[in-house]
C-alpha cells in the first residue's frame, strides 16, 4: 500500500510542478507568485502558505531537484553490487537516466541558478565528498572525475536537447563510462 500524502504536501508538490512547467515553457522570469498560483489552480494565499516569497519558491524548486538527484543516486548505488566505482556510477545514473519530464524540470534549474547563484552551494556540498568516496571504494579518482564530468555533459545535452548522437550511441557511451569505473588503476 502506498503511503498517504497530506493535502499540504500534495498542494506544495502541485505548486512546484506548476512553477517547473512555467519555467520550462516561458522561462524562469515567468515564475511569479501570481502566475504559479494560477497555473497550479490554487489561491495566492494557498501558495504563500508554502512559499512566502518568490525567492522561497525558487529555492524550493532547486531544493526539490537536489533531493530528486540525491534520491536517484542513492537508489542507483543501492542496486549496484560492485563496490569499486559505485559512487561514480550512481552519479552517472542520476544524470543520464532522466526522462523527458525530468529534463524539463532540470531546464528550470539552469535558469534558477543563473537568477540565484547562491543556490549552487547545496549542490557543491552534495558533490564535495566524491573524491573521498572514490578513494574509499578503491576507484581511481581521476577516472571517477572524468565519468562525473562526462555525466554532467550528458545531462546538459539532455536538458538543452543538443545530444550529438542517437540513442544507441548514447547507450554505448554510458556503458563505456560505467565500465571505466571498475577498471584497475595503473
Amino acid at each position: 500500500m502506498a503511503p498517504t500524502r497530506s493535502l499540504a504536501s500534495i498542494t506544495r508538490a502541485s505548486v512546484l510542478d506548476a512553477a517547473f512547467r512555467l519555467a520550462h515553457r516561458d522561462g524562469i522570469a515567468s515564475v511569479t507568485l501570481e502566475a504559479v498560483a494560477s497555473e497550479a489552480g490554487v489561491s495566492k494565499g494557498g501558495l504563500l502558505y508554502h512559499f512566502p516569497s518568490k525567492d522561497s519558491l525558487i529555492r524550493g524548486m532547486v531544493d526539490s531537484l537536489r533531493l530528486e538527484f540525491e534520491d536517484a543516486s542513492r537508489r542507483a548505488a543501492s542496486r549496484d553490487p560492485d563496490s569499486r566505482g559505485r559512487a561514480a556510477r550512481a552519479y552517472l545514473s542520476a544524470c543520464a537516466d532522466a526522462d523527458e519530464d525530468q529534463s524539463k524540470r532540470w531546464f528550470a534549474l539552469i535558469g534558477a541558478l543563473v537568477q540565484a547563484p547562491d543556490l549552487l552551494e547545496p549542490w557543491r556540498d552534495l558533490i564535495a565528498p566524491a573524491p573521498a568516496e572514490d578513494r574509499a571504494e578503491g576507484t581511481d579518482v581521476v577516472v571517477a572525475s572524468i565519468v562525473r564530468l562526462a555525466a554532467d555533459g550528458l545531462w546538459l545535452a539532455d536538458v538543452l536537447g543538443t545530444q550529438p548522437f542517437g540513442r544507441g550511441q548514447r547507450r554505448k557511451v554510458i556503458e563505456r563510462l560505467r565500465a571505466m569505473t571498475s577498471e584497475e588503476t595503473s
